[in-house]
């Protein structure tokens, strides 16, 4: 969460409060050029500050207990029951996450793809669930394939009136959203399906397409750490995305955009407080999909490489010295940007 403490900037002038602000990135000390970022989201937060000072620190580096990129394919995923492979979910390329995704063939029911590791979540030790999504998924956690399962990021706002469920995920065909909560919440310690009774511990997550848009429902990028945060912390992130995803009912853009302003600077209101989540109320994305956002780009700063041509008014550059804005010089590019649609210069 973003500001925090006195809301006041903490070098030259740091009487001056924290307002209007533009996002900036560096490499700094070393490993700069294996240095990478992307999928840039900045969203109004509404809770208070002493609840984002405890979610600021529930949210440092933690013990990792689960990565999955899909970048290897599908071996790790278990299919429901004795299937050794899951139902119609399987691994493809994705061009806008820029890699391999989870996608669904079909719709299914009581779990479609499982995780074949297995991770510890329990009242006392809870777990941080982060993971992309687009379309429409159904996420839980089962004891085993499934066994006493409980669905937890649902995007059915009715679904068991509320009882097991964590986030309200949003039904978005058109825009990978983030989704992160803690798991098992404070009102949950028992499964919902099979033995109700049964307290959660050793969990697999699974996912599935359920009822709509199934085949346009995709799933990248999932990680679980430890959460080490207090209740109010758990509690504060779980309440922010409910709230996020309740009370939206259209999609973000996914290109680099400022929902409440014209520039690419975010916007904070006197009492406001910046959150890098990605659901509702979206103050700035930048997914560098359409190269860098807008304005002049560091001289150091690199992009992925495009295959695209000059002749195409796209991007351009290819290891060439070109000409650079004001202030910078002639300066070497080795990667591709947009170009200067106004003077058609190479170089941004």
């Amino acid at each position: 969460m973003f500001p925090v403490g006195d809301g006041r900037y903490t070098e030259r002038d740091y009487t001056a409060t924290i307002g209007a602000t533009h996002f900036m990135l560096e490499g700094f000390d070393y490993d700069c050029e294996n240095t990478w970022l992307d999928d840039i989201v900045i969203s109004r937060y509404t809770g208070s500050s002493e609840q984002a000072a405890a979610i600021n620190a529930a949210r440092q580096p933690a013990n990792v207990l689960f990565a999955e990129d899909f970048e290897s394919g599908s071996s790790g995923w278990h299919g429901q029951g004795e299937n050794l492979r899951p139902q119609s979910a399987f691994v493809t390329e994705s061009r806008d996450r820029g890699g391999m995704v989870l996608s669904f063939g079909a719709c299914a029911s009581g779990g479609d793809a499982f995780s074949t590791a297995n991770v510890e979540c329990t009242e006392e030790e809870r777990c941080l669930v982060s993971y992309w999504v687009k379309g429409r998924a159904w996420q839980g956690f089962a004891e085993g394939y499934p066994g006493n399962h409980i669905w937890t990021a649902v995007p059915d706002p009715d679904y068991m009136g509320g009882l097991g469920v964590h986030v309200q995920q949003v039904h978005d065909t058109g825009n990978w959203r983030h989704i992160e909560y803690v798991f098992p919440d404070t009102a949950t310690s028992t499964f919902v399906h099979g033995d109700n009774t049964a307290t959660i511990g050793s969990v697999h997550i699974m996912f599935e397409g359920f009822d709509n848009d199934c085949s346009a429902t995709f799933i990248d990028d999932i990680t679980i750490t430890r959460f080490g945060g207090s209740d109010a912390a758990a509690e504060g992130i779980n309440s922010h995305a409910n709230s996020e995803f309740s009370s939206s009912s259209s999609s973000s853009s996914s290109s680099s955009s400022s929902s409440s302003s014209s520039s690419s600077s975010s916007r904070l209101l006197s009492d406001g407080v910046c959150v890098c989540s990605a659901n509702i109320d979206i103050l700035y994305t930048a997914n560098f999909e359409d190269g860098v956002p807008d304005g002049t780009p560091p001289v150091s700063a690199v992009q992925p490489i495009r295959a695209f041509n000059l002749a195409s008014n796209l991007v351009c550059c290819h290891s060439v010295v070109g000409v650079a804005t004001t202030g910078l010089g002639l300066h070497q590019r080795q990667r591709c940007w947009p170009m200067i649609q106004s003077t058609g210069a190479c170089c941004r």
